[in-house]
């Protein structure tokens, strides 16, 4: 899917059966804060996507307009 689409792989959640079973038993869902190895794939995914971001960062100041202060007397 990633080469259709002209993108790269950031990372990959394993199916785990048993945390969707305790999700569905829980009152509050999962979160990526929680510990264990789903939640360092989230970080690490995370910190991937990030970077990607800031690697992809344009210039944009050209788009705005200049702002000039002055005093006038």
């Amino acid at each position: 899917m990633c080469k259709e689409y002209g993108t790269e792989l950031l990372g990959s959640l394993p199916l785990d059966i048993a945390s969707a079973s305790r999700r569905t038993r829980a009152s509050r869902p999962w979160s990526p804060t929680r510990t264990g190895r789903a939640a360092e794939i989230y970080r690490a995914i995370g910190r991937r996507l990030a970077v990607k971001i800031a690697e992809s960062a344009r210039d944009m100041t050209s788009k705005f307009p200049n702002i000039v202060v002055s005093k006038n007397t």
